[in-house]
């Protein structure tokens, strides 16, 4: 009989169709759909762990996750299968074992998220699934200059959702920038984890300091106040993108990617 053996996926997806990562009932998931079809092809149940939870919309370049199974053909025939199987917005971009110790949310050290704000005049159908549409000009300066007090170990009471249920609002941020190009407005944060809702909270903030609805000086004082209400709204889901993920133990040949057409 063949042994139990652990295995990890890289993982991209469009998060558009799906209420997020995690299983959820009578809601279609990116972990549900993934262990049905791994289900499918091998013959077994198939429980899948993931790195990161992400939200409703938010899309994925690099997820990381684990599962066990008894496999009865080579890796390489498992890997096209699930790819042959899996719904266009979603594929697996590799695959390969690991050691019986890894696991693929608390290995994982570190995590890289991007926001794309569209700033312009219009709405360009091209990028609605993956940017936030902001018609009023924005104060990119003041924003980069912002974003610079999140920098380090704080706790972010203030930027966490009233449904998180992470143990401490202790994070640590290791970079924080923004840049601008072609109206396209891009927010870069990395750090050893994000507790729910915290990117895209700090992204309703800034962009209420770009827009000149808040001061500057608001963004460290709402974040010394550890109290949500100060902080500004809860960006959409559809702007933020899971880009990078940096894990002990494992080695993918795929290094962090950008694919994105603008």
């Amino acid at each position: 009989m063949t042994t139990v053996q652990k295995y990890a996926l890289m993982l991209e997806y469009e998060g558009t169709h799906y209420h997020g990562w995690q299983r959820q009932p009578d809601e279609i998931t990116v972990q549900e759909t993934i262990e049905e079809k791994l289900a499918q092809i091998i013959g077994q149940k198939i429980t899948i762990h993931g790195a990161c939870r992400t939200d409703a919309g938010v899309h994925a370049l690099a997820q990381v996750a684990h599962f066990e199974a008894r496999l009865k053909r080579p890796l390489s025939q498992l890997w096209r299968g699930i790819n042959a199987l899996l719904p266009p917005d979603i594929s697996a971009i590799e695959l390969l074992p690991v050691p019986e110790d890894f696991h693929a949310r608390y290995d994982s050290y570190q995590k890289t998220y991007q926001y794309r704000i569209l700033n312009s005049k219009i709405e360009h159908p091209i990028s609605r699934r993956f940017c936030y549409w902001e018609k009023n000009n924005l104060n990119v300066s003041a924003m980069r200059a912002a974003c610079q007090t999140i920098i380090g170990t704080h706790d972010f009471s203030a930027f966490r959702a009233a449904s998180c249920n992470a143990h401490s609002p202790i994070r640590t941020i290791n970079s924080a920038t923004i840049e601008s190009r072609d109206q396209i407005i891009t927010f870069t944060i990395s750090g050893n984890g994000f507790l729910q809702y915290m990117v895209r909270i700090m992204i309703g903030t800034l962009i209420d300091i770009g827009r000149g609805y808040r001061p500057l000086s608001d963004f460290e004082a709402i974040l010394s106040s550890r109290d949500r209400q100060q902080a500004g709204f809860t960006a959409p889901g559809h702007g933020l993108t899971l880009t990078n993920l940096e894990v002990h133990k494992i080695q993918f040949s795929q290094g962090p990617r950008n694919v994105f057409l603008f």
